[in-house]
Order: C-alpha cells, then sequence, then structure tokens
C-alpha cells in the first residue's frame, strides 16, 4: 500500500501510496498506530527495543519521571513552538 514517504520540512510528512486507496486514513487513525523516531529505533526490532520502557513526548511537557503504574509527572518542554507553549510549569 505505501510506496514511500517524503519529509520536504520538518513538520510536514507526505505518504505516497503505490495506489489509491479508501482505508489509508483508518489505518493512520487506528490505535496500535504509531510514529516512531528513527534514530532511537532504526536497526533494532520495534516491539522489544529498551525505549519501549521510556516514554518519548511530542507535546508542550516533557516527563520528568518515569516510574513504572505509579506516577508520570511532567514538566513544561522549552523545545515546545510558540504556538503550542503553555503556561503551565508542571503536571
Amino acid at each position: 500500500m505505501l510506496d514511500h514517504i517524503d519529509t520536504p520540512d520538518d513538520y510536514t510528512a507526505v505518504f505516497n501510496l503505490k495506489t489509491p486507496s479508501s482505508q489509508f486514513m483508518g489505518f493512520l487513525a487506528w490505535y496500535a498506530t504509531f510514529v516512531l523516531p528513527k534514530h532511537l529505533y532504526d536497526g533494532t526490532d520495534w516491539s522489544t527495543n529498551p525505549v519501549n520502557q521510556t516514554p518519548i513526548g511530542s507535546g508542550p511537557f516533557k516527563f520528568v519521571d518515569t516510574s513504572r503504574a505509579i506516577t508520570l509527572p511532567s514538566k513544561r518542554s522549552r523545545t515546545t513552538t510558540a504556538k503550542a507553549r503553555t503556561w503551565i510549569a508542571s503536571l
């Protein structure tokens, strides 16, 4: 189904399909579809990669502590874009 992905800039991904597909958007919206950072997963088995035990955030907060199944404190990320910036310092 997927032929290749172009990334013309840091914020755009263009999915080029081999043939037109009305199902493609549904596949992307499925709860088990993930965008994985290549620099952390390239050359590994994604299902057993140790990175899976440390969450990776992409929003206005970054994870401070990841004590498994107890707490997940977060604080404002300094790398967040101005549009997404939040005035809340921590959660």
